[in-house]
């Protein structure tokens, strides 16, 4: 008999536990991950995480997120319903369990007025889509099927990419920058300038998360710009050994970095300038004292092989409207 509960943090390591069993062996899922996702997230409510009971024993778990906060552009996201997690204990497998657990999240997510359901891309996510756990195997067919099989339509691929900063290939040589252009950490005293150039030109999910990091206590410094004059034109968001936002990665590697998101204002794309600050924040990464580092989310493999990163981790996007 399985039963449905939410989420309470005193269960946890239970969950993890089912987690590992399941897929631990190739996407370790390290307690302040967790915690991140969780209590970490301002969005998150324990009815957001619904386990499955066998008896006492959770034996599976499904973490189905919604963005709750209120900042200018991220109104798009309201109607939005994620499945960061979902995961069920191999010895329980094959019995419905993922199904039920499934259909309990959209059933929250329409009751609370969702129009869509996309898997995993969730503020404070885990992973950008359906994790492709065993590249090419029938395990990923299954996983895809799953959830074909329950309404969901595959999109495109996205990838972890990743590089050695301590070993070639060298970074590509940055010239000469033009008068009044500079490419450093941002100070304190800039942040006003540099999220108002972000709700200008990246309206929506970047600069809220740029704003999230400063509001919670994460450096200024963090904040990589473009600057051309006093005007902030570019950033890039570094995430140095044990930052928060490098956590995701951290049960592959202890101290490995990030980076992202990454851009330039319109104004001056296609200049050179992007590839520039690219190479500059990953100086200022290794700086800090990173070596292995990773940039997220992205299908821009071209432009980041320029700088010596390879494709690591593969996700596929799917969604579902209800």
């Amino acid at each position: 008999m399985i039963t449905l509960l939410p989420y309470r943090p005193a269960i946890a390591p239970d969950l993890l536990a089912v987690w590992h069993a399941a897929l631990g062996a190739v996407y370790p899922i390290m307690p302040d991950l967790w915690d991140g996702v969780t209590a970490g997230d301002p969005s998150f409510r324990s009815e957001d995480g619904i386990v499955a009971m066998r008896g006492d024993r959770p034996v599976g778990f499904v973490l189905a997120k919604r963005f709750r906060e209120t900042y200018p552009g991220c109104e798009q996201f309201a109607g939005i319903g994620y499945v960061t997690m979902l995961a069920v204990h191999p010895d329980h497998q094959r019995q419905g369990i993922g199904t039920l657990l499934l259909r309990a999240a959209e059933a929250r997510f329409r009751a609370e007025g969702a129009s869509k359901v996309i898997l995993g891309g969730s503020f404070h996510h885990v992973f950008p889509g359906i994790p492709a756990f065993f590249p090419g195997s029938d395990a990923d067919d299954a996983a895809l099927r799953f959830f074909e099989t329950h309404g969901y339509a595959r999109g495109k691929e996205v990838w972890d990419v990743r590089r050695n900063l301590a070993g070639p290939p060298n970074l590509p040589v940055v010239g000469a920058l033009r008068e009044g252009v500079e490419l450093r950490p941002m100070r304190p005293e800039e942040a006003p300038l540099m999220l108002a150039f972000l709700n200008r030109d990246f309206a929506g999910r970047w600069p809220r998360d740029v704003a999230h990091h400063l509001a919670h206590g994460g450096p200024a410094a963090h904040v990589f710009g473009l600057f051309v004059g006093e005007e902030p034109q570019g950033f890039a968001l570094l995430h140095p050994p044990h930052a928060p936002n490098a956590l995701r990665w951290s049960g592959f590697a202890a101290g490995i970095a990030a980076l992202g998101p990454i851009g330039v204002s319109p104004v001056l794309r296609g200049q050179g300038f992007g590839l520039s600050l690219l190479v500059r924040a990953l100086e200022q990464l290794r700086e800090w004292g990173a070596s292995d580092t990773v940039i997220d989310w992205t299908d821009l493999l071209d432009f980041y092989s320029r700088c010596g990163f390879r494709p690591w981790l593969r996700y596929r996007l799917a969604q579902k409207d209800l």
